[in-house]
């Protein structure tokens, strides 16, 4: 990123000599940040803060101020900072610069003239850190083995707004990097313990570009003592080219979400990507091989972006971006964009603000008895649809089957899409059970009438191969291969009583167990992989699990998904062992 500045302050610069005081740093190219007015033009490496409902934006040197700043209540219409008034700072009577002066140990550039550009500074990144606001930026110093060295100073306020005062006699992260320490970001955790994030630019084809995070103290002005810096990412993608940059994270959904670009940043290569982390200081993994942003017909180069938590707990995301089909000055401005994010069922970033919940056609699938994301989401049939789980074709591996009226949608993939096979069967009020009743792999369906079952050993109408009855009309009914044999029967449930039966046939049952209490939501599924299934109970969304067909506490409980959602039972990737999908 360290390149990116240079153009726009020439431009800046020429410009400045040539107009007005009161348009100090317009030009077509970067137009004046006029103070107090709405502001919606170029806006590069944007960083945003909430802060009493207000929102806060602040961007790389743009329209003469080395630390751009305006506001927003809505996060749509921005307005530019005030200027000062009085103005102790100069002679400018527009000025508004957040950073009214450089840091003492800057780099003095000649920018053509410009009364007040004295340096380079770029990339900022602003977080609210024990009661007061600190800036961190990009600036330029003196050159050492490279052509340009930059290091990361630190800035503090009373105000979102600035003025930022400058802190301390030299930076607070330069690095051993040929290029120094660039795109500074603060990060403050939960609890209020704040962290720094940084970007090395390594030396393409020999080290890595690498992000840095390192604690910081309680006031956000030093490194907290005894921390080091850790890398916690580094350059690995193709997508991301030779460099990765703008470090930015932010805690979400329980997880530490990290965000960055990557690529050149003038051009229409540079793409947005995230990982997840264990810690802000710990080891980040990419989530997928792509970018989470890129182009459009509309916007390119998506980058330089900066996560928070809006005022109504989304997750947003402020970005730069190309009009297209401009990049770079020559022609283009980099506009801000913000976007929202959601977490998906599969625990990936998604753009946009997600599925609304319950609308009864989207299958959550885990393959894990425990908490965590889901291994599959798809949506299949319609809300009102009544929905089964079978192992349809006999490849070890169940899927669902919806009914409307007496008609049975099956599918033999976890997928959306058309049905595989179609039949009608039973009655309408019938109430339908599955099995593989007659043990040749393949589950098919049933239908109870009072007491009665009739039971169908083929997914097809007609009439079916074995009736039996059991138990009474008002008993709760189940199914299971409760010996292990591989033929499921029936079980009935009076009160807390189990009467199971081994058997596809009529008569008393085999054994009787008394498991959970008469309210409790009873599930069925082999879940310890021995071949016979047994019986959990579901409160809200906790499961107890009980591993044999006995009396006595859980052997294993654990939640999944929400009080609120419908639980299937299968074996979806043919491990033998049965879990949970959740519909909303």
């Amino acid at each position: 990123m360290y390149r990116r500045l240079l153009l726009a302050i020439v431009v800046a610069a020429t410009a400045a000599a040539l107009l007005p005081i009161a348009k100090a740093g317009a030009d077509s190219h970067v137009p004046w940040f006029e103070p107090s007015k709405v502001y919606a033009s170029n806006f590069p490496d944007p960083s945003v803060i909430v802060d009493d409902g207000t929102y806060y934006a602040y961007a790389t040197n743009t329209g003469g101020a080395y630390l751009p700043a305006m506001s927003s209540t809505d996060q749509q219409t921005w307005t530019a900072r005030p200027k000062y008034s009085p103005n102790p700072y100069n002679s400018d009577p527009y000025f508004n610069d957040a950073l009214p002066e450089a840091p003492s140990w800057a780099l003095p550039l000649n920018v053509g003239g410009h009364s007040h550009l004295k340096t380079e500074i770029q990339a900022p990144g602003v977080a609210k850190i024990g009661g007061s606001f600190v800036a961190f930026s990009t600036v330029r110093v003196a050159p050492t083995s490279a052509s340009t060295r930059y290091c990361i100073g630190v800035s503090k306020a009373s105000s979102p707004l600035g003025p930022f005062v400058n802190h301390g006699s030299q930076p607070i992260q330069c690095g051993s990097d040929p290029v120094g320490s660039i795109d500074p970001d603060p990060f403050v955790d939960d609890n209020g313990t704040p962290y720094l994030l940084w970007k090395s630019e390594g030396v393409p084809g020999r080290t890595p570009t690498k992000i840095w995070s390192r604690q910081l103290r309680s006031d956000g002005l030093a490194f907290a003592p005894g921390s080091t810096p850790r890398a916690i990412l580094e350059t690995a993608l193709p997508w991301e080219g030779s460099v990765i940059e703008n470090p930015s994270m932010v805690h979400f959904g329980d997880r530490y979400i990290l965000f960055y670009s990557g690529n050149e940043w003038r051009s229409g290569n540079y793409r947005t990507g995230y990982a997840f982390c264990e810690s802000p200081v710990g080891r980040c993994s990419r989530q997928t091989p792509s970018p989470l942003l890129g182009n459009t017909s509309q916007w390119l180069g998506p980058g330089g972006g900066d996560a928070f938590v809006d005022d109504s707990g989304r997750l947003r995301l402020a970005y730069h971006a190309w009009k297209a089909p401009y990049t770079d000055y020559q022609h283009g401005q980099r506009y801000l964009r913000l976007t929202t994010l959601h977490i998906d069922g599969t625990c990936r970033l998604a753009v946009g603000d997600g599925p609304v919940p319950n609308d009864g056609r989207r299958f959550y699938v885990s393959n894990r008895l425990g908490p965590g994301c889901a291994d599959a989401v798809f949506s299949y049939g319609r809300a009102g649809d009544e929905v089964f789980v079978g192992d349809w074709d006999g490849d070890g591996n169940d899927t669902f089957a919806v009914r409307r009226n007496t008609i049975f949608y099956v599918s033999n993939s976890l997928r959306s899409g058309n049905a595989d096979e179609t039949f009608s069967y039973g009655r309408l009020g019938d109430a339908v059970l599955v099995g593989d009743w007659n043990r040749d792999g393949s589950d098919t369906f049933a239908v109870r009438r009072g007491n009665q079952y009739f039971v169908n050993n083929s997914l097809s109408g007609g009439n079916a191969d074995l009736r039996i009855t059991y138990g009474k009309e008002s008993d709760e009914i189940f199914v299971g291969d409760w010996n292990g044999d591989g033929g499921d029967t029936f079980a009935v449930r009076r009160d807390r009583d189990f009467h199971i039966r081994n058997t596809l046939s009529s008569g008393i049952a085999d054994q009787v167990v008394t498991y959970g209490t008469a309210g409790d939501v009873i599930l069925v599924g082999d879940w310890n992989a021995n071949g016979a299934d047994t019986l959990a109970v579901r409160r809200g969304n906790t499961y107890f699990l009980r591993y044999s067909l006995s009396s006595g506490n859980a052997d294993k409980v654990v939640p999944y998904g929400w009080a609120s959602d419908e639980v299937l039972v299968g074996d979806w990737n043919g491990d033998r062992v049965d879990t949970f999908t959740v519909r909303r």
